[in-house]
């Protein structure tokens, strides 16, 4: 049963990246990425044109980052668990991408204080990016739970066919049945497991895609922030480009911190 569905996951998988890859190549001149080979696998696309309001409490939940450190023995169990873990998840990461395609120049030319609107920009971002990071912890936590009980699971299933054997050379009809009782449920635990650690593995590569885009795009606005409020900005010459630096123009990032100091 576990091949099926590891097989049925794989397809699933495999199409939506042909969708997702014909969708890129159809549009990929209406994105904008710090890692464009990684979009069409992770499937989201960071794109300008669009606005979004800032508000401190819709974005600062921290019931949505709770920890899971239980695992369902039961289906019921099981279900409630994964249906937490599912939905809270792409609650964050829809929202995270929300922010992230926020296009920052239409929000500050259309804003009455540009200085206001960069910094909470800036600040929600630094949020996202600190609950994205916490949520990729609490996943590999999870994940390390999940397969702690796999492999016990797999010691139990092997335990359990040596009885299995013995029951049945002994022709006891009332073990025999008792033992494939509990060799599907085992079987159930395992699959259950299994799935779970294949939707945490796509929210683990989804969030860490956020995160690098994220990082690349705060680095850009902290260490410009007086450039992009004040809308300054330099021309690279085409020849010359080499005093830049020597006019105090360009700095690396460590020079203009140590700078800031």
């Amino acid at each position: 049963m576990s091949l099926c569905i590891t097989a049925l996951m794989q397809i699933g998988v495999y199409a939506l990246s042909d969708v997702q890859n014909r969708v890129w190549n159809e549009n990929k001149h209406l994105y904008q990425s710090a890692n464009e080979q990684n979009l069409s696998w992770v499937g989201v696309a960071i794109s300008t044109g669009i606005g979004i309001r800032f508000d401190t409490e819709q974005y600062n939940q921290a019931t949505f980052y709770g920890k899971t450190g239980e695992i369902g023995q039961t289906n019921l169990e099981s279900r409630e668990i994964r249906k937490e873990m599912i939905a809270k998840n792409m609650v964050i990461i829809k929202e995270y991408l929300a922010l992230l395609k926020t296009d920052v120049l239409w929000l500050l030319d259309s804003s009455d204080t540009r200085r206001n609107t960069l910094g909470t920009l800036i600040s929600q971002l630094e949020i996202r990016y600190k609950n994205a990071a916490e949520s990729s912890i609490n996943l590999s936590n999870q994940k390390g739970l999940l397969l702690s009980d796999i492999s016990q699971i797999n010691s139990d299933i092997q335990t359990l066919k040596t009885k299995m054997w013995g029951d049945f050379s002994r022709s006891d009809s009332l073990a025999s049945v008792e033992d494939v009782d509990e060799y599907i449920e085992l079987r159930r635990r395992y699959t259950n497991n299994f799935t779970d650690i294949v939707y945490i593995n796509q929210f683990l590569i989804q969030y860490n895609f956020l995160n690098n885009y994220n990082k690349s795009l705060l680095d850009t606005l902290i260490n410009n922030k007086e450039a992009i409020i004040t809308k300054s900005f330099i021309v690279i010459p085409d020849s010359g480009d080499e005093f830049l630096k020597s006019f105090k123009l360009l700095y690396e990032e460590s020079e203009f911190k140590s700078l800031s100091k």
